[in-house]
């Protein structure tokens, strides 16, 4: 929790997913809560579609939900140049 609350401070681009796509807006708008005062003024979307997983490329900061099973196409979307921070919900684990 202190990491991504630390990621979320210092703007990282973060993506969080779980194969429930319903607890994905839950727990993004609990870390936002989290850091309150301070307001995320960045990009956030909390559930992406396929058609959507583009914005993954974006050069400006956010943090994005996924299904699980999209997580392959998001990699097709990223750089290996680009410093991404992925939650995995289901399994408690963060791995840039």
């Amino acid at each position: 929790i202190i990491t991504i609350i630390k990621c979320i401070k210092q703007e990282n681009k973060l993506i969080f997913f779980s194969k429930n796509k319903f607890i994905l807006s839950e727990v993004i708008s609990g870390f936002l809560e989290f850091i309150n005062p301070i307001q995320w003024v960045n990009t956030l979307i909390p559930l992406l579609s396929y058609e959507t997983l583009k914005f993954t490329q974006s050069f400006l900061p956010y943090i994005m939900g996924i299904e699980s099973f999209l997580l392959i196409n998001v990699l097709d979307y990223i750089n290996e140049s680009d410093s991404i921070v992925f939650c995995d919900l289901d399994n408690d684990f963060v791995f840039q």
